[in-house]
């Protein structure tokens, strides 16, 4: 981990000498004499986990200064150090600035070392958690959109969720991207299509193609999805992978997107009756619309799938984990959960409670958590 960045603002240059000499090992430290240009250095780079400051500064005192840090960068921990230990000047610096820390004039230098550890330590517990609460977030826009989408064009759902598993598996394979990155890319990776007609959604997943006028309509929804996701922050790396879900290798779009599209390609030609080794064969023929690494990764997940023990169960042998070896059929015929899909613990239970109504067909294959 890279060191952080810490500001010491004082007038003292034997303080700031000192204070360099505990801290360098430690913190990438910064000192700068007086709190115009403390505020200013903290405009340009507004990433400093902490400030350090003296009470008294030229110009501007260290508990306005320290005020303004609060205001307008509030995320940088703010601490003070003076000789004055009255309860007015604390009581200042505690109520205006909210400081983390008051030290002393003279500091020890373990203290010194200690205090400055602390705040760095709690600036980044708090942005993580604001990385996390963030992501949460993220993460539940995406299941709010991909059920909305399932609603309204769930052929365009069923596509993302049948490549979900290989495409994992090769992006793993390759480095490609990170699990929860991958697994938005592919769920995403359909979201344009709301823009077409269902009618030419159930055409292609039936295996018919479409007239070439409407494959081209059909080949926008890859843009319609990078200009509707391209709006929320923190997307556009996953807005760029899908928009480019259909360029060739040659022209070097994003891993992630070849990637999408060796997969999508793979499960088009499987709805056409093509079988897995001769779409393969089809794919690793043409090295320029196919990128040869990610052929190679994915002939190698449809050899393992091939190897993987398949069970044949009940209901009530089911374990959440498991992975679906074909499709899970209710009573009604409707599809409860694809091959390649994993039972989670939701569905484990939904499956233990309502089998009355469901009546799910058995047996049925799974693979175990261990071999999938």
């Amino acid at each position: 981990m890279s060191k952080a960045k810490v500001m010491l603002v004082t007038s003292d240059s034997g303080f700031a000498a000192k204070a360099g000499e505990v801290l360098e090992s430690v913190v990438d430290l910064a000192c700068l004499p007086d709190a115009e240009k403390g505020l200013a250095m903290l405009a340009e780079d507004g990433r400093f986990a902490a400030v350090l400051s003296g009470l008294r500064l030229p110009g501007m005192n260290g508990i306005k200064f320290l005020s303004r840090v609060r205001r307008e960068f509030p995320r940088t921990m703010r601490l003070m150090v003076t000789a004055d230990r009255s309860f007015k000047t604390a009581a200042g610096a505690i109520n205006a600035a909210h400081i983390s820390k008051m030290l002393p004039r003279p500091c020890p230098p373990q203290a010194l070392k200690a205090a400055v550890q602390d705040a760095v330590r709690k600036y980044r517990r708090e942005r993580k958690s604001e990385g996390d609460t963030c992501r949460d977030v993220l993460f539940g826009c995406v299941r709010m959109l991909v059920d909305i989408m399932e609603l309204t064009h769930p052929d365009a759902v069923e596509r993302s969720k049948r490549i979900r598993r290989p495409a994992q598996w090769v992006s793993a394979e390759l480095k490609a991207m990170s699990t929860q990155l991958m697994d938005m890319v592919v769920l995403l990776s359909n979201i344009g299509c709301v823009a077409l007609p269902t009618e030419l959604l159930e055409s292609l997943e039936a295996g018919r193609r479409p007239s070439k006028e409407a494959m081209q309509i059909f080949y926008t929804h890859p843009s319609i999805a990078a200009h509707l996701l391209g709006n929320v922050p923190h997307m556009e790396k996953i807005a760029e992978v899908i928009r480019h879900q259909n360029t060739p290798a040659s022209q070097n779009p994003p891993l992630g997107a070849r990637i999408l599209k060796a997969c999508i390609d793979m499960d088009q030609m499987q709805l056409t009756g093509a079988p897995p080794d001769k779409a393969l064969e089809f794919m690793a023929a043409r090295p320029k619309v196919y990128d040869t690494e990610v052929v190679k990764a994915l002939r190698h997940y449809q050899e393992e799938s091939a190897q993987a023990r398949c069970l044949k169960l009940g209901v009530a042998g089911l374990e959440p984990g498991m992975v679906m070896g074909r499709d899970m059929i209710a009573g009604s015929g409707a599809v409860l959960l694809h091959k390649g899909d994993t039972l989670s613990e939701a569905s484990h239970m939904r499956l233990q409670t309502f089998q009355d109504l469901l009546k799910v067909k058995e047996p049925i294959c799974v693979v175990p958590p261990d071999e999938a």
